[in-house]
């Protein structure tokens, strides 16, 4: 919408933009505990795996979650193929339907913490996951023209 040259402009300021709020941060870190024997890495992949397999509500949440994300992952990848062979759509409007998607990350970035304070952790996660796939049932609706550009963009906005 804004042109390839100033959407290039716009991404360079952008890190200049985090490069500054970087090195604004001025917090010291204690350093870490000296260890008293010598880790192996393949050893603390195993305890945390075995960690993570053994507890009952994280062991369950990251399955879930990993294969949620690969289903979600795959279709996304075909997404693209479908909205803009088949239903026609413009790369603008492609951008701008995944930019409403986006926004609604932002916007569940932002009250992430004060639902999981009020809802508990657990149960944010459960309501995300199932949300999730839940996203994907418009593009089953979906069709050309704008109506069917709203409802994609809808559900990817709640996706979160």
């Amino acid at each position: 919408m804004i042109g390839a040259a100033r959407a290039v402009a716009a991404d360079a300021v952008s890190y200049l933009v985090t490069a500054w709020c970087t090195l604004r941060i001025h917090s010291s870190e204690a350093g870490p505990r000296p260890r008293t024997t010598t880790p192996s890495l393949r050893g603390e992949i195993r305890a945390g795996l075995a960690y993570t397999w053994r507890h009952p509500v994280i062991g369950p949440l990251v399955t879930t979650n990993a294969i949620t994300s690969t289903v979600l992952a795959g279709t996304s990848a075909i997404w693209v193929v479908y909205l803009v062979r088949e239903l026609h759509w413009s790369s603008q409007v492609f951008a701008l339907v995944m930019s409403i998607g986006a926004s609604g990350g932002f916007l569940a970035s932002l009250t992430t913490v004060r639902l999981t304070a009020r809802y508990g952790a657990g149960s944010v996660m459960i309501s995300a996951l199932t949300l999730a796939p839940a996203s994907q049932l418009p593009l089953l609706l979906a069709h050309p023209g704008p109506t069917g550009q709203l409802v994609i963009g809808c559900g990817l906005f709640a996706q979160l």
